[in-house]
């Protein structure tokens, strides 16, 4: 019987030789695919869009999709409008939400919608939350949701606003912290356990609130506003914050937490 081990040795020297070769390869296309990547920093930011077909009355469509607490999940919308005598154009009166957790470890759910008219059309603003009011899609956790529509959609009445099909519709997604507190527990935590933001709120006469938030609740760590690693836990740095509200309104698509849609208006 002939001896393998020339062979063995002699496709071992070949892999190895693919190897370096590959090794040089993906370093080659590190560089280049960084280059891309720098390039597509300047890229047209009103490209990256979709459109809206505000006056659909059956389907419901897409207008947010993200990731959080390494949870894929999608937000559906539907828009009530009443038709006006001008081509293309419509008033909003009502919409109707809902958020589908697609690949996810906990439920993520809507908290709330906000909506703003501006110069170029209609701004909404979502709030998400881990383990929201509203999750789910009909027959999803057993078929419960399905009995029950007030348990996974997020309606919006009493709106006013006019739209045109030369106007756009841009969405948000604003994640709220897991474990709300009060401030005189906030004030009691340790620095780097507690979280305070700023959020929309439609009860308060500034329409503004203060929410208070700790890394955990001794059951489930908020990986999303806090660092962890065994007894150090940091408060993780709010970019968002940071930016020039300005820019962020005109570039609401390359980013994870907003969308920018066309707005068509079907005859």
């Amino acid at each position: 019987m002939k001896s393998i081990y020339p062979l063995a040795a002699c496709m071992m020297l070949i892999f190895s030789s693919c190897q370096f070769s590959q090794s040089d390869d993906a370093k080659n296309q590190s560089t280049s695919e960084a280059s891309v990547v720098s390039k597509n920093s300047n890229i047209d930011k009103e490209i990256l869009s979709s459109s809206f077909v505000i006056n659909e009355k059956k389907r419901w469509q897409l207008i947010s999709s993200s990731q959080n607490y390494s949870c894929n999940y999608a937000i559906y919308a539907k828009f009530y409008v009443e038709e006006s005598q001008t081509e293309g154009e419509v008033t909003v009166t009502g919409a109707d939400f809902m958020l589908l957790n697609y690949k996810n470890i906990i439920y993520l759910g809507l908290d709330d919608a906000f909506f703003e008219e501006k110069d170029d059309g209609l701004f909404v603003t979502l709030h998400v939350k881990a383990f929201g009011k509203y999750h789910g899609y009909p027959n999803d956790e057993f078929g419960v949701a399905a009995n029950d529509p007030d348990s996974y959609i997020m309606k919006k009445r009493g709106l006013s606003y006019t739209v045109n099909d030369e106007e756009s519709l841009r969405a948000r997604r604003i994640l709220l912290p897991m474990h709300h507190i009060s401030k005189k527990e906030y004030d009691k935590l340790p620095e780097d356990h507690r979280y305070e933001g700023e959020y929309l709120d439609s009860k308060d006469p500034s329409g503004l609130k203060v929410i208070y938030a700790k890394s955990n609740d001794r059951k489930v760590f908020d990986s999303e506003f806090f660092y962890k690693d065994g007894v150090y836990v940091q408060v993780k740095q709010d970019y968002d914050a940071l930016e020039d509200r300005k820019i962020q309104m005109m570039s609401p698509d390359t980013r994870c937490r907003d969308a920018l849609f066309e707005i068509v208006v079907r005859n």
